[in-house]
């Protein structure tokens, strides 16, 4: 019922349909037995289209149905010619029935003539209803290994991660300790949602977004942890971002879960940071910060922030070769450090300046399933990025930031590159040495810098690459605070 509606057309039949129904289906949505036993009635009419008048007998045809749950209706209904008449249907769950889906066909019958209309409920005792809520703030840190599991499935829709290994069964389990936020909706606005942009190693945590303290109310494709727009790199990938698009006036529920591995049924719990936005209508900002590379592989490196949702790392992508997109091998939040290595597979960095582009995205992106406007991607930054490849070593500041306020252990890290071996990097405060660094990874060098002993005010900080009889240098003022 759920898949085929009333059923396939019968086009002579269709052209005698004797009645029509008002609705064409009937959704009594759900009963919440939790405090008890629950009934809705709807009614529904018929009307006589020509030669339906007389007397039909009212029947069902069982899809699906739970113990506990009854649909309670007339045996027969008498439709006067070229008249209507009304059905009322009720349907009941006891305080005890099972839980699940309730659906199929109410019949009309008269003689060979049959008609069908579908009909669903669903019978629940929501866990959303006894988890703590709290109110959602803009950054928030919570566990996931902690608390019991009130919900082990969130629906609709049913199935946001695609069927089961098996395509048997549940679709999910998410037998995480899920926690509760609520907030509210007081003005138009275009948007709301949370993401994840922080986890623990080894976990796995998703946000959903619900209309009401029930997990059977998420708020359709933008409401599940499922990148949800067509026109995105991560489209149906799970993004751990949860939305509302255009929501209504009201209070909106975020619950934070996680499930389990689909192969091996390892817990996927764990520790997670959420950030919420309301209203995000501004892209990311982009800047290059390696501008001037030696060809060949080098770091390519750039900071994308954003204030509102959080920069979405699957999104980050550079062209610096025509036809050729670098996808971001990493991308710090905290700092808005974007790294990208280039590949022994990829082809390298030529020599010259090549104009090329990249495009940021933020979590909303994600959730755009509608626009407004002529640009389809509101929430999408695409600039020019130029890459000029040298036969030099180049050495670029990456941490700390040129505003930067340092103190305790500060980390620097820079990205270097040569047309040969790099020997050494060091790092001077001034003309002290803090450390020299002989290895790094895919271009990226780093080390830390205890402030504790320098003095508090601007500092010099430089470094120094070394490679085969070339040498050169970059330099960032900071300041060290207490």
């Amino acid at each position: 019922m759920l898949l085929e509606g009333a059923g396939l057309v019968n086009v002579p039949r269709a052209d005698n349909p004797k009645l029509f129904t008002t609705p064409a289906s009937l959704s009594f949505e759900d009963l919440d037995v939790t405090a008890g036993s629950a009934r809705r009635s709807l009614l529904f009419e018929v009307q006589d289209a020509g030669g339906g008048g007389g007397t039909w007998s009212l029947g069902l045809q069982t899809q699906a149905a739970t113990s506990g749950a009854f649909v309670e209706l007339p045996a027969t209904v008498a439709v006067p010619p070229g008249g209507t008449a009304e059905i009322p249907v009720v349907v009941r769950a006891n305080a005890t029935a099972a839980t699940g889906d309730n659906g199929g066909f109410i019949t009309l019958t008269q003689g060979s003539d049959v008609r069908r209309v579908p009909y669903y409920f669903a019978v629940e005792r929501p866990g959303a209803e006894i988890t703590p809520v709290v109110p959602l703030k803009k950054l928030q840190t919570g566990d996931t290994r902690t608390g019991k599991s009130n919900i082990s499935q969130y629906r609709f829709p049913t199935s946001p991660f695609g069927p089961p290994p098996t395509y048997t069964g549940a679709p999910m389990d998410e037998s995480g300790g899920e926690k509760l936020y609520s907030f509210h909706i007081s003005q138009p606005v275009a948007n709301a949602g949370a993401a994840i942009v922080g986890v623990s190693a080894g976990a796995l945590v998703e946000p959903w977004l619900l209309g009401s303290r029930d997990e059977n109310d998420v708020q359709g494709y933008p409401g599940t942890p499922v990148n949800a727009n067509v026109l995105t790199n991560g489209y149906r990938l799970d993004v751990g971002v949860a939305g509302v698009v255009f929501p209504r006036e009201k209070r909106y529920y975020v619950a934070v879960d996680s499930g389990r591995d689909i192969f091996t049924g390892r817990s996927l719990a764990g520790a997670y940071e959420l950030r919420s936005w309301v209203n995000d209508v501004t892209p990311p900002k982009f800047k290059l910060l390696t501008k001037r590379v030696a060809a060949g592989r080098p770091l390519l490196a750039a900071r994308v922030t954003d204030l509102g949702s959080g920069v979405d790392p699957l999104s980050l992508v550079i062209e610096y070769r025509n036809n050729v997109l670098l996808g971001a091998s990493l991308y710090d939040p905290a700092s808005g450090l974007a790294l990208f290595g280039i590949p022994r597979s990829a082809p390298p960095v030529r020599r010259g300046l090549f104009k090329g582009a990249a495009l940021a995205a933020d979590n909303q992106e994600s959730k755009n399933v509608d626009q407004i406007g002529a640009n389809v991607l509101p929430n999408t930054t695409i600039k020019r990025a130029n890459v000029r490849g040298t036969t030099r070593p180049t050495v670029t500041w990456l941490l700390p930031l040129g505003t930067s306020c340092v103190k305790g252990s500060a980390s620097l890290a820079v990205a270097a590159s040569a047309p040969s071996k790099i020997k050494a990097i060091r790092f001077y405060d001034g003309r002290r040495l803090i450390k020299t660094v002989r290895k790094g990874t895919i271009g990226l060098y780093g080390a830390s810098w205890r402030t504790r002993a320098a003095k508090r005010g601007p500092h010099k900080l430089r470094v120094v690459l070394q490679s085969r009889g070339r040498s050169v240098q970059a330099r960032r003022n900071v300041r060290v605070c207490r």
